[in-house]
């Protein structure tokens, strides 16, 4: 037994390993027609005090038997002393890896699973939540080293990660290196500790002074701790914890022997009431030590009937007064006789075989979770495991609360809530954008806006971060055709004498005459009608020529003012000259024009900000520069209005966060990106500031000018040639009467 261990370890242990030898008794079980009697031994978690015990016992009596070792480090050289001596060594706590080898410890047995088993249900948990990586602090002892040796590889196996790893020192009690900068320095926020739980408390109280608890880490222990203190901020950080630790059987509804359990609990009241629980929850070691000590005493039992007969006795050693050189005869049949036991025990089936040290099934454990249970910090199941079923939820659990008392499953990683950032921006409309407003004071102040400023509002909302931005220095690097006039023959004295050709050809000269303003010759209007309907053509023709003149001017000017190039098509096959073609120095744009276009030849004309780029397009230096997309759509829509985006995309891609290589909150801020894709958020922000539109339309289409737009114009020649006709009319009548009177 271990002193150090806390009471209910050992005080359970020790009860259940007197209650199978009396329980032996009481079943009236002799060896050489004697009871089987015991001795506890305490070493005090060091190795020479456990040989030293084990000696002094061997020489003083015939120890058939030892159930034991605890702890891993005092392990070995018990095993080592059984193999010697010819004695089955036990264990049911001793659970490092290394001695699951049976050409190593031939004489060594354990009821508890090994922490090869450990780390296989650890991995799985980790593979419940989609956790990827972890820290692993370990105590420098065979119990801690081998437990990290072990999850280390099942990690590898399964495509996980050990970020890092921390020694926890036993003897001076402290961590070899500095745990708050190691965690908060490292991608992951995970931390499984493989210690004892005197070792484990320790460590925790070192996580609460440097501030590695909850809510941004995940805590997994290898073994339970009390969690009682005063400190109510102790409490919060540490709601959340899981605890992987074995478990007997009857957990995981695997077969137990209640008959055995309940005749051992009796025997416990019965003999040590004071020890026994309450709650009549006991120690789960406590039931794997009652079956080593059950496996020894059922062995022997049935060694003794396959040996014994009337001569000899089945028990026979060779006697010396030195332990080292006492040796138990029989023990290879003793040792088969073990490797093929099977019987149900108190913790669930015990099987062995010649191979390796552990028992063949019964490897089943729990998670328990911390949190406030009535008005008390404790530990609660909500997770159980068996090498079958795997995870699987506890039936009597409610759901796990989690650090920062959340129901949500952390991710695993670091996350940036309450990180202080320096976040620097690059001025480029309208990623960001410099605006001078007057605050509070009356004082001018600059603020940034767009695109790139509202996006990492979105993010601090969302990742609670503190953001700290810093402006970046920018030296970083339509024709239409005419209508004819309609014309009609009057009567005229003049065109009466005339042919009707000649008179349809007078008229076509008179009116073309008039249109074009270049007048119709010797026919000239000599009477107030003729006038008159002459002035109404020449109005006619003014509208109509002018109108015409209009829109062949427009559409010439159109003409000359459309795109000289259609796409980057029409660059690559040379039809702008390459000192016209204007790139920016040390940007993707140059890259992109050095690697498509002139195969790593700099004829372009080389500019050194957005602005050389705009105004060398306005003062005719280039014809046409590449540029970003998103860019040049929000300036030609908002600022140069005179500017205008040709061809179709190219060498798409996106724009990018820059941050440090393996930078720890990488993942975070990948999914708080993708969240803010998937809501929509990212299309609104685009919709805002690229989406806008404040230069008018200027429409390469001319509109050629129908009837309905001259209408008018005719409904006015009409009636200038009506009012002809009355006029006409009223001389002709005025005539008439003249002659008459005459």
């Amino acid at each position: 037994m271990n002193a150090s261990e806390s009471f209910e370890f050992s005080s359970h242990c020790r009860a259940m390993f007197k209650a199978a030898v009396l329980l032996s008794q009481q079943y009236n079980i002799k060896i050489d027609g004697q009871f089987i009697e015991w001795q506890v031994a305490q070493t005090n978690e060091k190795a020479i005090n456990a040989i030293s015990s084990t000696c002094q016992a061997a020489s003083a009596s015939n120890i058939v038997g030892i159930v034991g070792p605890v702890l891993s480090r005092e392990t070995p050289i018990i095993a080592e002393f059984g193999e010697r001596v010819g004695i089955p060594v036990i264990s049911y706590a001793a659970t490092d890896p290394d001695l699951s080898d049976r050409n190593a410890y031939p004489a060594f047995y354990r009821t508890v699973p090994s922490d090869n088993a450990t780390a296989t249900a650890i991995v799985k948990l980790f593979l419940r939540f989609n956790w990827t990586s972890c820290i692993i602090i370990y105590q420098n002892d065979a119990y801690g080293s081998g437990g990290e040796k072990a999850l280390t590889k099942e990690f590898m196996n399964n495509g996980l990660t050990v970020v890092d790893t921390l020694v926890f020192d036993i003897a001076t009690l402290r961590i070899r290196n500095n745990m708050k900068n190691v965690l908060t320095s490292s991608s992951t926020r995970i931390v499984v500790v493989w210690a004892g739980s005197r070792y484990t408390s320790i460590i925790l109280q070192n996580a609460f002074d440097s501030d590695v608890l909850g809510p941004h880490f995940t805590w997994i222990l290898s073994s339970s701790v009390s969690l009682n203190s005063s400190n109510e901020t102790f409490h919060q950080k540490t709601i959340g914890i899981l605890t992987v630790e074995p478990i007997s059987g009857n957990f995981v509804h695997a077969s137990i022997n209640t008959t055995l359990l309940n005749a051992a609990y009796n025997i416990w009241k019965q003999y040590e009431p004071e020890t026994f629980p309450k709650s009549g929850k006991v120690d789960d070691f406590a039931l794997f030590a009652f079956d080593a000590t059950w496996l020894l005493i059922q062995s022997l039992q049935e060694f003794c009937l396959k040996t014994t007969n009337n001569s000899s006795s089945c028990i026979s050693f060779v006697n010396s007064s030195f332990c080292f050189d006492r040796h138990f005869l029989n023990s290879e049949s003793l040792f088969d006789t073990i490797n093929n036991m099977t019987f149900l025990g108190v913790s669930g089936p015990i099987q062995f075989n010649r191979n390796v040290t552990d028992r063949i099934d019964g490897s089943f454990y729990y998670a328990q979770n911390s949190r406030n249970f009535s008005n008390r910090l404790s530990f609660v199941p909500v997770l159980k495991y068996s090498n079958r079923d795997g995870w699987q939820e506890y039936s009597k659990a409610n759901v796990i609360i989690w650090s920062g008392s959340s129901l949500v499953p952390p991710t695993g990683g670091a996350k940036l809530d309450g990180v202080k950032l320096r976040i620097g921006v690059v001025h480029a409309v309208p990623f960001t954008m410099i605006n001078t407003v007057i605050d509070e004071f009356g004082q001018n102040t600059t603020k940034l806006i767009g695109y790139i400023p509202d996006l990492i509002d979105l993010l601090q909302k969302k990742m609670k971060f503190i953001p700290n931005i810093e402006l970046i220095p920018l030296n970083r690097t339509y024709a239409s055709l005419g209508q004819l006039v309609e014309d009609q023959r009057k009567n005229n004295r003049i065109l009466k004498k005339k042919r009707i050709i000649g008179l349809c050809a007078m008229s076509v000269w008179y009116t073309f005459g008039n249109l074009v303003g270049y007048g119709a010759g010797r026919l000239h209007p000599k009477t107030p009608a003729g006038r008159l309907l002459t002035a109404g053509l020449y109005i006619l023709c003014l509208v109509l020529v002018a109108s015409y003149t209009a829109n062949l001017a427009s559409d010439l000017t159109i003409s000359k003012s459309k795109n000289i190039i259609s796409g980057i098509d029409d660059i690559k096959s040379g039809k702008i000259s390459s000192n016209r073609i204007g790139i920016r120095v040390g940007t993707a744009m140059e890259e992109y024009y050095l690697r498509e276009i002139s195969n790593g030849n700099r004829n372009y004309y080389p500019l050194k900000s957005q602005q050389d780029i705009y105004d060398s397009l306005l003062n005719n230096i280039i014809d046409v520069s590449i540029h970003d997309a998103g860019a040049a759509e929000y300036v030609i829509n908002n600022v140069y209005c005179n500017l205008t985006l040709v061809g179709e995309g190219f060498d798409k891609s996106v724009f990018g966060i820059i941050t440090p290589k393996q930078w720890l909150y990488g993942q975070d801020l990948d999914v708080n990106i993708l969240s803010l894709r998937e809501t929509g958020s990212l299309d609104n922000l685009r919709r805002k500031w690229f989406q806008i539109k404040k230069c008018s339309d200027s429409s390469s289409i001319s509109t050629a000018i129908d009837i309905e737009a001259l209408i008018g114009l005719f409904i006015l020649f009409g009636g200038f040639c009506i009012l002809s006709l009355f006029l006409f009319e009223s001389l002709l009548t005025c005539v008439v009467q003249s002659n008459y009177v005459k």
